[in-house]
């Protein structure tokens, strides 16, 4: 994961995404990392700017797990992701959230729904039949 993060996400000439990673204290073994940006909407007709979600995820070993709250790595992650993007002063309380979800991807539909983000389209704004869904909140 510090390989993507370093090579993929941190890659030079790109936009910058402002990124969380959640990592054991003790052990600074990384359980996994989340990134979000301020975009202008690239639905046709749709210019309005969001918070996107371009990058999140959870180390196989830690999905499923929970923290001494009981909550899940991945809802914890996720909450202090969303809280990071939307006390932004750039962030209003009227914007979307957007994210994209691999079609296949059956858990992390699950877990997006439970987000409260439902699937408006395919990434490139047509209908469900894409290979990843455009999802919103």
């Amino acid at each position: 994961m510090n390989r993507y993060i370093r090579e993929i996400i941190w890659q030079k000439g790109r936009d910058r995404e402002k990124v969380l990673v959640a990592s054991i204290r003790d052990t600074d073994t990384i359980v996994g990392f989340g990134a979000w940006k301020h975009v202008v909407s690239s639905l046709p007709g749709d210019d309005q700017r969001v918070i996107r979600v371009p990058y999140f995820g959870v180390d196989a070993h830690f999905q499923g797990e929970h923290i001494e709250s009981g909550e899940s790595c991945a809802d914890t992650l996720y909450s202090s992701l969303e809280a990071d993007a939307v006390s932004h002063p750039d962030s209003s309380p009227e914007m979307q959230i957007e994210l994209f979800c691999d079609t296949e991807n059956e858990r992390g539909l699950r877990f997006w729904s439970r987000q409260g983000f439902q699937v408006i389209g395919t990434a490139d704004g047509r209908s469900r039949d894409g290979q990843y869904y455009r999802m919103r909140r």
